[in-house]
């Protein structure tokens, strides 16, 4: 299968083998995108993800949405769909349009595998640890990043460069970067687009939208305070 192909070959799960980069394990893929595109036929115009731990979430064009877990519902007869996983609907909005390496890398997350426990109620996330840290001196002007580490998984959508933004100290106006998350560390990277300077200070900021994968949102904002050397 050349690499530029969307998705995951199933013929390693046919037949039990290995090919360049997926191995058969129990991991190897646990959800998959479906799709139906008829303009024609509203009911069959959609996007879907299914998971292996029995979660089907649709989304039709036309915005009628439908949720069911197989495991107590499998003739899907009792559609909830508010009751979808935040996770589960942010990684279908990134399915829908992911390419190539990407696909494959969201196929294999675990985020949005399960429905949350019953009758729990998760605390907000908090910013455990950032680079540089907070009142830091004397940092390399050549810092290729900053970084906030959560204290549990983010809803990869709510982590960008609105809820997660750098500025000069007393400005109010955005450094231009780059923002990703990695779900492995729980991390968020901000990359500015140019060198920072020298003798200056910087507001590092996470706000309120970030959340977490039932949804909940940072109990506060969370900033800390840089100088560059």
């Amino acid at each position: 299968m050349p690499r530029y192909v969307d998705g995951t070959s199933v013929v390693p799960l046919l037949n039990g083998t290995v090919n360049d980069k997926d191995t058969v394990t129990d991991d190897w893929r646990n959800a998959i995108l479906l799709e139906g595109h008829d303009p024609g036929h509203p009911e069959r115009d959609y996007f879907a993800i299914r998971t292996a731990a029995g979660l089907k979430y649709i989304e039709y064009r036309s915005g009628f949405k439908e949720f069911y877990d197989l495991a107590s519902d499998p003739y899907e007869e009792n559609s909830n769909p508010s009751s979808a996983p935040a996770a589960l609907v942010d990684r279908l909005q990134r399915l829908k349009t992911c390419a190539a390496d990407t696909c494959r890398a969201i196929e294999r997350e675990k985020s949005g595998t399960t429905p949350p426990p019953g009758g729990d109620t998760p605390g907000p996330p908090s910013v455990t640890s950032t680079v540089p840290s907070a009142e830091a001196r004397g940092v390399d002007p050549a810092l290729p990043y900053v970084t906030a580490t959560f204290s549990e998984n983010m809803l990869v959508s709510s982590i960008n460069g609105t809820t997660f933004k750098l500025t000069k100290k007393g400005s109010s106006t955005n450094i231009a970067a780059t923002v990703s998350y990695d779900a492995s560390t729980d991390t968020a990277t901000l990359d500015p687009n140019k060198p920072l300077q020298s003798g200056v200070t910087y507001k590092a900021v996470v706000t309120t939208g970030a959340k977490d994968l039932a949804g909940n949102p940072l109990a506060q904002q969370y900033r800390w305070f840089f100088t560059v050397s």
